[in-house]
This record gives C-alpha cells, sequence and structure tokens, in this order.
C-alpha cells in the first residue's frame, strides 16, 4: 500500500454495495488518480464485511454506471492538479522579497506603525479612480 492510501482515497462512489474509491498516486509527470473498484458484502457466518471484485448480473450495471461517474470525478482532479502545478510554477516564478524583518531588525524602543497609520500612508500613495461623468446608454447598474 502505498504512503497516499494510508492516508486514505480522494473521494468514494456508491451505489448501493459497489463502490469506486479514487486514489491520489503520484508518478514520474506529477500526481495522477488511479480507481479501485470492488463490492463490500457481510459474511453470513462471521458476520464480518469484506470485499469482493467478482459482481453479480445486477452489479454489473452499477459497476458501468459508478465507473462513469468516476471517470468524470478523475478528470476534475486531473484539472485540480494542473491547477496546483500552474500556481506553484507561478509562484515560483515571482522575484524573492527580503524578508526585512530579519536584515534589519527594529530598535527596541521603536513600536511598528498600527494599522490607522498604514491606511494613511496606503491612501497618501493611491491614484484616485477616473470617474465617468456620462451614464453608458442603455445600461443599467448592476446591483
Amino acid at each position: 500500500m502505498s504512503e497516499n492510501q494510508n492516508q486514505g482515497p480522494l473521494q468514494t462512489l456508491r451505489d448501493g454495495a459497489v463502490f469506486a474509491k479514487l486514489w491520489q498516486q503520484e508518478g514520474k509527470n506529477g500526481p495522477f488518480v488511479s480507481v479501485e473498484v470492488g463490492r463490500t458484502y457481510q459474511d453470513q457466518q462471521s458476520g464480518e464485511y469484506g470485499v469482493s471484485r467478482s459482481f453479480s448480473g445486477s452489479d454489473v450495471l452499477k459497476v458501468q454506471a459508478i465507473m462513469l461517474e468516476a471517470h468524470r470525478e478523475v478528470g476534475k482532479w486531473h484539472e485540480f492538479f494542473k491547477d496546483q502545478q500552474r500556481t506553484q510554477d507561478r509562484q515560483s516564478e515571482l522575484p524573492m522579497q527580503p524578508d526585512t524583518a530579519r536584515s534589519e531588525p527594529q530598535p527596541q524602543n521603536q513600536h511598528p506603525q498600527g494599522l490607522a497609520a498604514q491606511r494613511d500612508q496606503a491612501l497618501a500613495h493611491a491614484k484616485a479612480p477616473e470617474r465617468s461623468t456620462a451614464p453608458t446608454p442603455g445600461r443599467t447598474p448592476e446591483v
């Protein structure tokens, strides 16, 4: 069992006793999702629950429906992982900002600016938004 499987599945889809579990796996090209399909049952003699990988005739249609849903969900997870990678790539492209708190320690007797002072300083450097004097014909303002 992989490390991700110890954390549990990303998602579990069910139709009665039939299930599909979506697991995150790590590959050389990044994360991907694998699907485990099965059917839960209860042993009549011991009362213990188990998982079977064989299906009766009526379960086959449930497996088909669950796998179609799993296919859609895998696509969503694939997009999620791609978005995560894009975000990480963008963050790694940003220039590193020096941490002024570490490089230039403040003297003990000097207090950091309060929020009001920070606001006033930001407002002093901000540009006022441009105003349009004439309304746009045929448009109503959004509420």
